[in-house]
């Protein structure tokens, strides 16, 4: 018996479009006959140049993304420790923190003289913005871009009142480089400081030191530790956490010594 190779079925007056060929001694598979990858309607696309080229670069977008915005904490981590290793807590450039004159001076040279933070154990050394209103974003928004922000209506150092004597500075502690540029993030290593740490506040040329009572995190909407109070000076040090988000507050909490 003789075989012969040829065309059983030409589909080109009907949908879908296609040929089956038969081909003596080679199996069903091979032929075609029943296979479906001789119809190009079920055929896969190769996924397209461009398409491919855009996932590729999104994915490294993101994980650029993700590194820019922790390099930042990753480097003062690491400037934190080395400093901490060799200088204990000092601060960074190895100068403390101006101590009062002998004798009252007539009043501040400069800004940090007027109003001031230092904080040696995280090299935390700004300018503080006094009387920022902390309910209008506009205004504590544009305040934080120069220094830490003294919330309005809150005690201030050495002023005995009998409204409040509660002192409320508060910092960014952003972590996305173009924001660092933007805002004095100088409460970035605020969650380093421990119970009986110092942090010192100059204020009209004069020095005020305070130790550490407290640590804590709440709540974003949680107010509690603004309540107004007469007892004792208290400085209260806030920020964002954790860094570079708004879905907590960290809270640090010192009496004036």
């Amino acid at each position: 018996m003789n075989l012969i190779s040829g065309l059983i079925y030409d589909s080109s007056f009907s949908r879908p479009r296609g040929t089956v060929w038969i081909e003596p001694g080679a199996s069903s598979q091979e032929s075609g006959v029943g296979s479906l990858r001789n119809f190009p309607f079920v055929k896969f696309p190769k996924l397209n140049t461009g398409v491919k080229l855009l996932s590729n670069f999104l994915v490294l977008a993101s994980l650029a993304g993700m590194i820019l915005t922790m390099l930042p904490v990753a480097a003062m981590e690491l400037k934190y420790n080395f400093y901490k290793s060799y200088n204990g807590y000092k601060n960074y450039s190895g100068v403390a923190p101006q101590q009062p004159a002998p004798t009252a001076p007539a009043g501040p040279a400069n800004d940090m003289e007027a109003f001031a933070v230092h904080i040696n154990k995280i090299n935390a050394h700004s300018v503080v913005i006094p009387n920022v209103d902390a309910n209008d974003p506009k205004i504590y928004m544009e305040a934080l871009k120069n220094g830490v922000a003294h919330a309005l209506g809150s005690g201030l150092p050495g002023v005995e009142s009998s409204i409040n004597r509660s002192i409320y500075l508060f910092a960014h502690s952003t972590s996305a480089p173009s924001l660092v540029s933007q805002y004095n993030a100088q409460f970035y290593l605020l969650y380093k400081l421990e119970v009986d740490d110092e942090v010192d506040v100059t204020f009209w040329a004069k020095n005020y030191r305070y130790k550490i009572v407290e640590k804590k995190t709440v709540p974003a909407d949680d107010t509690s530790f603004l309540t107004p109070q007469t007892d004792k000076e208290l400085l209260i040090l806030a920020t964002c956490w954790p860094p570079g988000t708004t879905l907590k507050r960290l809270i640090v909490i010192a009496e004036r010594l």
